[in-house]
């Protein structure tokens, strides 16, 4: 223990005190861009949750003690740092009893072991390994798993446009990620997570600095590995795959001027007036953000999830978008949340849907592929609602998981009919023209659990 304790730097004397919050918040990371996200991350996630706070910090020339985040802790915890951290994993590998060469994973090329120089690996993704191992230590060290019931790890640059949901509608035995920028794996900035849990679900050093050959060897199949596809690969291998749920993604990664970026530096974005790193992020929030404001929003979104298909439900696009139909050429089209109307949901029965197009109140069409030549076909209006040409397989992008594909995507699917999937091209059009299911092809499908009954039932009549 000598040796750990001469890598942190202690902060703060943990006492263990009888505590009223059960839940522990953890930021890991520098604690950058809190001008733009302390006061929200206070009323959107620490307060609805009555969590206590806990700050998980690489202690390098950006740390600031007046940090509001840092300053607000009930836990710190400051961690070696170093442009190179291949001393830091020699000393944790020992710390565990290993002996194999880990170097060796440094031919698994990808961007999953930045920050270790031997591994000529852009970003920083190392740091995310020994961030997480020091943060295990601490709780083991304090008995914190005695003491919360539930862990909420995440980064102190994440913007929230909804409150977080509340942790009562979050199966305590399922580990809960946001359902999105996923990139082939499962994202890294988020999860919820029970106290028996956590060491299985953080501990991604381990098997690393224990099995090098091992994992090397498992992960030859793959020529490019990234951060997330590392984060599926450890819940598969410690079988917690099939306990992965997903709640919707509410927030999204800003940028302070001066905050210090491993990758995207950002861009202003006037919709949300702060500098946004990946605008992937914050179409996904925004989708939610229009639809969840209150604890008595999620309750009905929760509820809606265990009949999903008596919601219609809106469709969109991985480019930030919603499906319309534009009212004058009467085409299926898609555009900015904004300034598109509402007026197209799927529709879904098992398996299977239709596009409906939906005029004041009422189902004026349902839309039906139709073949215009080999390259590409376009959709167009029927009346027709029992006609079987108009319905599309709804296929759950998810691959690689064995376990119900509906929790691991919430609802994000490819639509299938006539042997084409359907896809939003980057000048609007939708098309029905692909053989394949990639980016362009996913969609997502977000009931609108606010609808009257009477609505719901007028497009109950369609499937």
């Amino acid at each position: 223990m000598s040796e750990l304790t001469g890598l942190i730097r202690e902060t703060q004397t943990v006492v263990r005190l009888a505590m009223s919050n059960r839940s522990l918040v953890i930021t890991l990371g520098q604690l950058r861009a809190h001008q733009l996200t302390w006061a929200n991350f206070k009323e959107k996630l620490l307060k609805p949750l009555r969590a206590d706070l806990a700050v998980c910090v690489p202690d390098d020339p950006f740390f600031d003690f007046t940090n509001p985040f840092f300053v607000n802790a009930r836990f710190r915890w400051l961690i070696p740092d170093a442009s190179d951290l291949a001393d830091t994993f020699d000393r944790i590998q020992r710390l565990l009893g290993g002996s194999e060469d880990w170097r060796v994973l440094c031919d698994v090329k990808g961007s999953w072991l930045g920050r270790i120089s031997q591994s000529n690996q852009p970003g920083a993704a190392a740091l995310l390994y020994v961030l997480r191992w020091f943060m295990l230590s601490n709780i083991q060290a304090a008995s914190l798993t005695d003491v919360y019931d539930r862990f909420i790890i995440t980064r102190s640059d994440y913007y929230l446009l909804c409150p977080h949901p509340p942790l009562e509608f979050l199966d305590a035995e399922s580990l809960w990620i946001p359902d999105g920028e996923d990139y082939g794996g499962l994202t890294d900035k988020f999860l919820i997570v029970s106290a028996s849990d956590l060491v299985a679900g953080c501990n991604l050093i381990d098997d690393f600095l224990l099995h090098p050959h091992q994992m090397r060897d498992a992960m030859s199949s793959r020529s490019n590995w990234n951060i997330e596809q590392i984060v599926a690969f450890h819940f598969t291998r410690n079988g917690l795959i099939s306990k992965i749920r997903r709640f919707p993604y509410i927030g999204f990664l800003v940028r302070a001027p001066d905050d210090p970026t491993a990758h995207s530096a950002g861009k202003f974005n006037p919709e949300v007036g702060m500098v946004v790193k990946y605008p992937s992020e914050m179409h996904e929030a925004l989708r939610y953000g229009e639809l969840i404001h209150s604890n008595d929003d999620w309750k009905l979104y929760f509820a809606s999830q265990n009949f999903v298909d008596l919601f219609p439900a809106r469709v969109y696009t991985t480019h930030g978008t919603v499906l319309y139909v534009d009212e004058v050429s009467q085409e299926l089209r898609h555009g900015p949340l904004s300034d598109s109307p509402a007026n197209v949901f799927f529709e879904g029965a098992d398996a299977f849907g239709r596009i409906v197009h939906r005029q004041a109140n009422q189902v004026s069409a349902v839309l039906q592929p139709i073949d215009r030549g080999k390259s590409s076909s376009v959709l167009t209006a029927t009346d027709d609602f029992q006609d079987e040409s108009t319905k599309f397989e709804r296929i759950p992008v998810m691959k690689g998981f064995s376990l119900d594909q509906t929790l691991m995507t919430n609802n994000l699917v490819g639509l299938k009919g006539g042997g084409l999937y359907l896809s939003a091209e980057p000048d609007g059009r939708v098309t029905l023209s692909r053989p394949h299911c990639y980016m362009w092809e996913y969609f997502r499908l977000i009931p609108d659990f606010r609808m009257k009954m009477a609505d719901r039932w007028r497009f109950g009549t369609c499937v």
